[in-house]
Order: structure tokens, then sequence, then C-alpha cells
């Protein structure tokens, strides 16, 4: 039997079951709960098993679409069911929801449940000649969930001989009951299709268009195949989370307001199909795609930190069939969002529909779910929004690049401002490293990072600073000695002084110190410059490495901080702010070397350990630069006071054989001791750069903000 021979079987067996001849549509009943189904958990690898049960008669379905609701509940849509009036009789539903809860779905039709109709449009629904199908979906900012719906047309003599989408509908429900409180014609309501995919990034909600013309054109194997408009791919923009506003689409070079001028933004030469469903992930825009949909075979997976892309691959696989290709299809991949399934550490969850060419309605009408393996979160230019819990004042963050893939920085910065050309984290390839920075978040709460290099990401709220510093929100590079820029063009010799003059009016300047590919392992030091080169350091480095710290040092009367290296290298500092109530050691004091036994322990610290500084008696909260030696392996240093819990966050991360420092704030305990627990055996150096008199809330149980390891 050919492909054509045995879609049409299929099509005339749904027909057989679905319509008694000679009856009238009635008018639509007002949708509701008709049986529900709870797994024994919500995880990827169970959800296969949805409709085993068939939940209020539902034998099976297709173009299965899950939208996250913000509120730990998903929003499931389906175009076409298969629902059981008895033993020997089933009805096809031109679409079907399904509200999860945990691990319980609740099944929602129109009519009942031996009177099916659709959830959308069931009132005025002509089965097998106008239907409706829902497209993407997304909550609004009035908190509604607003539902892009395709109506279909059958032109041909059978059902989807030459089916043709004719117009985009929205139906808003109400983001509690999710049950329909109003519809209208989408603000494109063409046959474009735009709401085919919906997604949203920290500013805009993107509605991807695709025009589903999928039966009665080219012919495909000897199937009426899709139109040449289904291999493009093309995208709008509107406000984030306007979805009633007019887009703006993407021409090729910029956004603008007349659709015939939208170009594909994934290559249409040589398919069929793009069915492409993308989604953003916090970081970077995710794609899914069935190739040529129907008439494929394989599944590719792909990247952009663009909505426009290009999509760059970073995984296929075959399409997972239930039995031999020419008795099975499948059809329709999408994503599955993060609160619909628990999956594998560092895994995306996928599913896929399916259908039998015969037309029998069997478990082979049901969709199946599986996993890819997650790139890394950020994608190189990626930039992530981290939002800063609501407290007064400037944050201190404890921010880590976590195995870059080649060598860059990260760019902490307002997201309300441009990217500035300053760095605070500075990495080599496969490196993980942390450093502090002081942001203060835009009006809506939030700091944004900047990576150059694809990699993970940690950030972790450790102090707030209501009024003891103020930031540059567009932090100043003083110094580039690469290029010249404070005055000098070439590298520090190793022993050399390089003189940094400050902009009048600063105070003390928290300043981000950076040694650029030194040519030997060792240290920079900041002090002032009408004052000896103290024994303690700021910067450590390996040879060949490019690392940053900050540096709090108050000038000498002329404006003046300098900065030492132990071994040539070039060096950039940036500006950061001005600290108005901390007063800083002009001679950092050495609390603790366990190299030497300083601090009163020689030797090193065990992995696992746990070391107690005694802090110098003060009013305020010391500021330490604490330092890993040569670690026996890869693992970090947690600061803490002795009277808490170690927490999870990290405040050093180093590779085995690393020397690597940072700065930490800690409230010492009532006894005046900080402790450092070490995650490998290493050599510990802490020395004390000084003390915030007033201004700082520490956060003595750190908050992990963020960790790009873990997807949620």
């Amino acid at each position: 039997m050919s492909g054509r021979d045995r879609l049409l079987v299929a099509i005339a067996t749904f027909i057989v079951f679905a319509v008694a001849p000679g009856t009238a549509e009635p008018v639509s009943a007002a949708p509701s709960v008709q049986g529900v189904r709870c797994l024994s958990e919500a995880r990827i690898d169970l959800l296969d098993g949805l409709f085993d049960s068939e939940p209020a008669g539902v034998v099976g379905a297709d173009y299965q679409r899950a939208t996250a609701l913000g509120d730990g509940r998903v929003l499931w849509t389906f175009q076409d069911a298969a629902v059981r009036l008895g033993p020997d009789e089933i009805t096809i539903v031109h679409n079907i929801a399904a509200l999860q809860d945990g691990g319980c779905f609740s099944i929602l039709y129109g009519g009942s449940r031996f009177d099916p109709e659709p959830f959308f449009f069931g009132d005025i629904t002509q089965p097998y000649q106008r239907w409706y199908w829902p497209l993407g979906a997304e909550t609004a900012n009035d908190g509604k969930v607003y539902v892009f719906v395709a109506e279909l047309e059958e032109r041909g003599d059978d059902y989807l001989s030459h089916a043709v989408p004719v117009a985009t509908h929205v139906v808003a429900l109400d983001g509690q009951t999710l049950l329909p409180v109003g519809r209208s014609p989408a603000p494109n309501s063409s046959a474009a299709l735009y709401g085919w995919s919906v997604t949203t990034d920290r500013d805009w909600t993107y509605l991807y268009a695709q025009c589903h013309r999928q039966f009665g054109f080219e012919d495909v194997n000897g199937i009426p195949a899709h139109d040449d408009c289904a291999a493009r791919v093309t995208v709008g923009r509107v406000p984030r989370g306007q979805l009633l506003a007019t887009p703006q689409y993407w021409d090729g070079s910029t956004w603008q307001g007349d659709p015939a001028r939208a170009v594909s933004v994934v290559p249409t030469a040589g398919r069929i199909a793009h069915a492409t469903q993308i989604v953003w992930t916090g970081a970077s825009f995710v794609s899914i795609d069935k190739l040529d949909d129907w008439w494929g075979d394989t599944v590719v997976f792909g990247r952009s930190a663009s909505p426009t892309g290009p999509f760059v691959e970073f995984d296929r696989v075959a399409e997972p069939l239930k039995c031999d290709e020419l008795e099975c299809n499948s059809f329709f991949a999408t994503w599955v969002p993060w609160d619909a399934a628990g999956r594998p550490a560092r895994t995306l969850g996928w599913t896929i529909s399916h259908n039998r060419w015969d037309g029998e309605i069997t478990a082979g009408y049901r969709p199946t779910f599986h996993t890819v393996a997650a790139p890394q979160f950020v994608p190189e230019g990626g930039i992530v929004a981290i939002d800063v819990p609501d407290r007064e004042g400037v944050p201190v963050l404890n921010v880590t690049a976590v195995v870059p893939s080649r060598a860059g920085h990260l760019t902490v910065f307002p997201c309300d401002r441009a990217v500035p050309t300053a760095s605070n984290v500075n990495h080599r390839a496969g490196e993980t490293v942390a450093n502090l920075a002081m942001v203060r978040p835009d009006a809506d709460g939030r700091v944004c990072i900047r990576s150059h290099s694809d990699g993970d990401l940690v950030v972790d709220h450790t102090a707030q600073l209501p009024d003891g510093f103020t930031p540059v929100d567009n932090p100043r590079r003083l110094v580039d000695t690469r290029s010249g820029v404070g005055g000098v063009a070439g590298r520090v010799a190793a022993g050399g002084v390089f003189v940094v003059e400050m902009p009048d009016g600063v105070g003390v300047p928290v300043l981000n110190v950076t040694a650029v590919v030194p040519s030997g392992a060792g240290h920079l030091t900041v002090f002032p410059c009408d004052r000896a080169v103290p024994t303690a350091s700021n910067v450590n480095y390996g040879a060949g490495e490019t690392v940053a710290n900050l540096a709090m040092v108050r000038p000498d009367a002329t404006g003046r901080v300098c900065v030492q290296s132990f071994a040539e290298t070039d060096l950039v500092v940036d500006l950061a702010g001005r600290a108005t109530t901390y007063e800083p050691v002009d001679n950092p004091v050495r609390l603790v070397d366990t190299r030497s036994g300083v601090g009163g322990v020689a030797g090193r610290v065990a992995a696992g350990g746990v070391f107690v500084v005694e802090v110098p008696d003060g009013v305020g909260v010391p500021v330490l630069n604490v330092t890993a030696v040569v670690p026996s392996g890869a693992g970090h240093l947690t600061v803490f006071p002795c009277d808490r819990a170690v927490p999870t966050a990290s405040n050093v991360n180093y590779g085995a054989g690393e020397t690597v420092a940072n700065l930490a704030m800690v409230r010492p305990d009532a006894t005046g001791r900080v402790c450092v627990y070490t995650a490998a055996e290493a050599d510990l150096v802490v020395d004390h750069t000084g003390t915030w008199t007033d201004g700082i809330e520490p956060v003595d149980n750190p908050v992990r903000l963020a960790d790009t390891r873990l997807l949620p």
C-alpha cells in the first residue's frame, strides 16, 4: 500500500469512528473537568503513561503543547484527541486540554463524557469541515493565559485531503480556573499563524509563525504533503507579556511593522517543513524540530543567543517510532517545560506525537517523552538576568564562571544599561573562577551577566550595602596596558609597580584588578603609593592565566593607587564604585598562612576540613582576601561565621594545583571568629584588607540566586 493510500485509510477510519450521519452540532456547554489521571510523580519517564488508563475516555492525542503557568501548574493542549464512547466506538475531538498540578492531570473538554466537544471554539466547530487547533500559549501581564488558535478549513473532498488554515485567534483563559473568559482575532490574524510557537525573554514575547498547511499540496512519496510555505519559520515580537499588542517582525536586519517583509529564521533549502518550536531558557533560545515533520525521520536540537538565530545544532536523534516505519509515523516534536516533569541532571525534556498510517486508534496514537543532553546553559554572547532579593541598597554577589569553553570573561551590570567594557570575572578555558561584584540592580531588581564564552554560571548573594557603597553603573576602565589606557602601553615588568591615577572625589575606590597572561606564577599587590609594598596579595595567578579580583584601597594624598606585579604581565584596572563606610587597612594584615604557621597552625587543611580564623577586634564586618594555595583537586572554599552551619555557597573556586584568591565579607561570630571550609586539601592564606564600619548587611547564610548547572 502506498503512503497516500495509507493516509486515506486513516482519514476514512477517523470519519467512520467520529461522525454519526445526520446528527446536528449542539451548542457547546462550558468546558469542564471530564476526568483526572494521577501519575506516581511528575517524572519524564512516567509521562508516556498519561493516557494508559484512558482518562476521561481519551485513548490518545497529538500535537501536545505544554505551557508552564508560573505557579507550578502546567497547561497542556492537544490538537486532536481520540475519545472512547464505548467498547467499539471512538470519536475524534478537534482539541482538548489538560491542567497538570504535580503528577495529576485534569482532562478538560466541552460537552460531556459521552458527547464530547472541543475545549476551544466548541460552539462553532464543524467537525472535519471547520475546526480549531491550539498553538502556542503564554501568561500575559494581566494574569490571563492567552492561547493562540488556528482556524482550519477543509477544501478537499475528504478530511485532510486539502486542509487550509484561514485565520489565527486568541483565547483568553482565567489564570486560576483555566476556563475560557474571552476570545478575539489575534493581533496578526492571518493564516501565517503567528503564535505557532510562543516564548518570552526578559524584555519581549516572541510569536513564531509556520503556515501549518499539511495536506493536499506538493506530493511527497505519493502523499499530498506540505505547502512550500511550511519550510519557513518567521517571527514577530511584542513587549513582554502584552500578547494583544501589534507585533514587529524580523526582516533579516531589523524589527519593523510589515509582516510581508519577515524572513525565515531557519534555513529553507531542501526542506519540506519546519515544525520548529523555540523556547527561551533564561540564557539562550533552544529549538527543536522534527525535520520535515510527518515526512522526515530526524529530530534536531539547536541553540542561539538570539531569537532570530542562527540556531546552531547541538544534537540530533532518529525519530522514536513505535513500530515499523511502513506502519507507524512520528511528527511534531516540542519541548517539555521545566515545571512539567523531573528528569536527569543536565538534560532537556522533549516530546513527540505518533500515529499509525492505517488509522487504527491504539496506544500508537499517544505521545512519547524523552530527554536530550543539555548544552552549557550560557552561550557565547548570552546575557543572563538575575533577580536580586528586594532589599535596599547594592547587593554583593559572588559570581562564578564554571568550566567555560574558552578564555574570556563575565561582565556584571544593571539590566537597564548597555553592556560595559569592564570585566568582573576573567577565566581560561575549562577553569572555574569566582569574583565579587557590587552592582546596583535596575528598577525591576535585576542584575545582568554577559558571558564571552559558552559556560555555566553560579551567583551567590553574600551581603547587602544599603548606604555604604556608591556603584559606577557604567564601570570606568582606568588602566589597560595592552592598549595604553591609563597613559602607558606595554607589559608591567616582573617586580614593577604601576601607578593608577584615581578620579577626583572617589574616596575609597572599589577596583576590579586583572592580571592578563602573566609570564609566570605570582601575584598582584594593590596599595597606597605613599606606603611600602605590603606582604599581602590581592590577585594570585599562574603562568598564562587571566585572573581578576576586587581591591578596596585608600589612595595616597595625591589620589594614586599602586599595583605591583611579581611576574611580567599586562594589567587592567576598572573602577566599579566607591566605598563610603569602608576603612581600608593600609598595610593589610596576614591572619593565616598555613605554609608557615601564621595563624597558629602549620600544615595543609584536609579535604572537608574547617580552619578557624581569629579576626582582629573592631566594630564592623571585615573584608578578607582568602586564597587557596595549590589544592590537591578541584573544589572550593566557603567562608562563614563559625557559629553557623557550612552554607552551600562558595567564595573561592579552584582547580587542582591552582592558587586562587577572592574577597569575602563575612560577619564574625560572637567570639570574633570566621571559619573557612575547603572541599579539597589545600594550603590557606587569609589577609585582612579592611573593615566595613557601617552600611553593610552580610548574608550569614548566603543565598544561591542562580546555578545554571541545575536546570530548573
